[in-house]
């Protein structure tokens, strides 16, 4: 039974799983390999290599320097691109890229703070 759900397993569900039960890798593969075929395994494998690269895929420079700037999220939707959706972010399994996001939008919100404070204190 368990087989059968490992091979229609798709990324998001490999991301779900490996989430839920924090997964290491090697942990993973070595359940991987006690569960399925080798004709099944290597498509499956590759599945859940690229599962582990999103969710350890943080945000590039760009983004980051955006958040910090712009650290209000909700405005970051008003964007053509919109350039960051928490929700389907999330949804996607993009863990590292959201807490990133939190992370460097905090920082911009103390970034502004810090210059309000040091404007009052120079007039």
């Amino acid at each position: 039974m368990l087989s059968k759900n490992f091979t229609d397993f798709e990324v998001e569900d490999f991301v779900d799983y490996i989430i839920d039960r924090n997964l290491k890798k090697n942990d993973f593969e070595r359940l991987l390999e006690s569960h399925l075929t080798d004709d099944v395994l290597e498509k499956q494998f590759a599945k859940m290599e690229f599962a582990y690269n999103r969710i350890s895929r943080g945000l590039n420079i760009n983004e980051i320097f955006t958040l910090i700037i712009v650290p209000f999220g909700r405005v970051h939707r008003m964007y053509e691109n919109q350039l960051f959706d928490v929700v389907e972010e999330r949804k996607n399994g993009f863990v590292k890229r959201v807490n990133q996001y939190y992370l460097f939008s905090f920082i911009g919100i103390l970034f502004y703070i810090l210059l309000l404070f040091l404007i009052g204190r120079l007039v």
